[in-house]
């Protein structure tokens, strides 16, 4: 192209008039060349170029009259942008990624990916696993206490060793899922209680048979009976079940209650209390409805710990409260 074809290329792309060095630079690489020579006869003539604030002068000196064909140079592709860019001539492309890097790359972050969710995996299950209690625990330490404070209810009986007529005493929490009950109970010994009964009163008629005679008359022989031992007996021990928010069964001679209720939290380790027998006054056992006990099983025991207020509650598979008396 020409010098003004050229010119007004930069122009149109830079949106600005080329410097002195840009266009020699330009006219070195071949992008324009100077317009026709002249004519041999015409003089040699200065002609001004402006560029900016410089001026460079080009001189047309004679030629032979053959004129030399003019050498024609394609210039570099250049690529036309929006007003206000900067055309980017000979622009080398960026050379891509290889495909090995950049597939080792990814690999490396869905492995931190995985290993990730395997850690968080992993510690969840750990938790779900070890917060797991279910099944049927017993706590000897709540029944020691259960036990001595229902024989100091039972107020009618006549005997101060009733704790030796408690069998089977047990204060037992079973765990399904999330579902938690401890509940306490006890079987009075009737059969022994009414024999030791009848000994004791067949030692005092012995003594004061004719005093026993006169004060109850003609009804004294089924005073020590052991219909009426026993029909006495069973009122007693209904009467304290009653009065302590108890079951009382006269056939089996069982007492049973329910101390509290809770929901379990496998991943969390812990219970939330969710409903207590206010009426069942045991020491050692004060909890409330609503209160959160941390769970902890180790050694085949679970130990249900409170804020520090109360006692912690140990449970084993193994119910030893009978042999603790």
């Amino acid at each position: 192209m020409t010098r003004a074809e050229w010119l007004d290329y930069f122009e149109t792309v830079n949106g600005r008039k080329p410097s002195v060095q840009e266009m020699a630079d330009a006219l070195k690489a071949g992008e324009f060349v100077n317009e026709a020579p002249a004519k041999a006869e015409d003089t040699a003539t200065t002609e001004p170029i402006k560029v900016e604030a410089e001026i460079v002068e080009t001189s047309t000196s004679p030629l032979p009259t053959e004129t030399a064909p003019a050498v024609t140079t394609t210039a570099p592709s250049m690529v036309a942008f929006p007003e206000g860019q900067v055309a980017m001539a000979n622009l080398a492309p960026k050379k891509p990624m290889d495909p090995k890097k950049k597939k080792r790359i990814l690999v490396s972050v869905l492995s931190a990916v995985v290993l990730v969710f395997l850690c968080i995996g992993g510690f969840m299950t750990y938790r779900y696993v070890t917060g797991n209690i279910d099944g049927k625990w017993y706590s000897s330490s709540l029944g020691r206490e259960y036990s001595s404070s229902m024989s100091e209810s039972l107020t009618d009986l006549d005997s101060k060793e009733l704790e030796k007529y408690f069998t089977d005493t047990a204060v037992t929490m079973k765990v399904k899922g999330s579902n938690a009950k401890v509940t306490a109970g006890y079987t009075f010994d009737k059969k022994t209680y009414i024999k030791d009964y009848r000994e004791r009163v067949q030692k005092s008629f012995s003594a004061f048979g004719d005093l026993f005679k006169a004060f109850y008359g003609d009804s004294f022989e089924n005073y020590y009976s052991e219909e009426t031992i026993e029909k006495e007996l069973d009122e007693a021990l209904e009467k304290a079940a009653k009065d302590s928010g108890q079951k009382y069964d006269s056939k089996t001679g069982e007492t049973t209650t329910t101390l509290f209720k809770g929901k379990v939290s496998r991943l969390g380790h812990k219970m939330t209390v969710t409903s207590v027998n206010k009426d069942v006054d045991i020491d050692g056992l004060n909890v409330k409805k609503g209160q959160e006990l941390k769970v902890t099983k180790k050694d085949k025991k679970v130990t249900l710990s409170g804020d520090g207020k109360s006692k912690d509650i140990t449970f084993s598979t193994k119910n030893d409260t009978k042999d603790k008396f």
